[in-house]
């Protein structure tokens, strides 16, 4: 058996144990516009920004304005894993990517 320190594990590094080994995610972004795919439980939302973006064809000067929100509308955080956003036996979520500031008018 192998400790922390033999792994390389270290101050702030994680461990996934996580009984989804795929996450369905759906993205829809503010056009309506949906994305479908599997994740893997330890991709985080910024990631899956960068990943949604892309297939939206959006420009990459504009990633850094978007946002990943849940169902209710809450924004999640940047650096937060997908895998703590689901719970076995439910391996899917359904996320919403929008602009930091949406434009009123």
């Amino acid at each position: 058996m192998m400790t922390l320190k033999e792994a390389k594990i270290e101050h702030k590094h994680h461990i996934h144990c996580h009984r989804c080994k795929h996450i369905d995610a759906t993205i829809t972004y503010v056009t309506g516009n949906k994305y479908d795919f599997k994740v893997r439980p330890g991709l985080t939302v910024s990631e899956l920004i960068k990943r949604a973006a892309h297939h939206f064809h959006i420009d990459s000067k504009v990633i850094p304005t978007l946002i990943m929100k849940d169902e209710n509308g809450e924004t999640l955080d940047e650096s937060c894993h997908i895998g703590s956003l689901v719970h076995f036996p439910k391996c899917s979520i359904h996320l919403i990517l929008c602009p930091k500031n949406p434009i009123q008018g």
